[in-house]
């Protein structure tokens, strides 16, 4: 008899530690009811929209500055962002300087400066109005701002 209480004792521990393994398993910090409990997701992370903003480094005013000799357009947006610009004057022809075409990057802080010599289309005239419009695209994002003056 001793033989075979000593292999039911055994079938019993072995019983016991297994029901123990499974409740520790199964145990969880938070007593609620997980019956309509649905899996955790990884949130993505958030994606900053591409924004533009004319401004330049040396000045609290806006990025646009334009005299007949000489044109300034100074855009604040994302790190490396790939950046194109349309300028016109006066009768609204766009202006042709090799200075305007082609995309460019912004440096790391985000900044990139145009300064040109311009060409207006102003028929020999004082450059009376102008409009210009940039265009940002960074990681399938794009957007793209615009400004303009004019002199009385």
């Amino acid at each position: 008899m001793r033989c075979c209480h000593s292999i039911q004792l055994t079938i019993w521990s072995l019983l016991s530690c297994s029901l123990c393994l499974l409740i520790a398993a199964c145990a969880s910090d938070n007593p609620t009811d997980h019956t309509n409990a649905t899996p955790s997701q990884t949130p993505s992370p958030q994606v900053a929209p591409l924004t533009l903003d004319f401004r330049c480094k040396d000045s609290s005013a806006g990025g646009f500055y334009v005299n007949n000799s000489q044109a300034r357009v100074c855009i604040q947006t994302a790190p490396y962002a790939t950046l194109t610009i349309k300028v016109r004057f006066c009768n609204g022809a766009i202006d042709p300087s090799d200075e305007l075409k082609g995309s460019v990057k912004a440096d790391s802080t985000g900044y990139y400066e145009w300064n040109w010599k311009p060409q207006p289309d102003c028929k020999g005239q004082l450059i009376w109005k102008g409009d210009v419009e940039v265009k940002a695209q960074l990681d399938g994002q794009s957007t793209s701002h615009s400004t303009s003056f004019l002199r009385d």
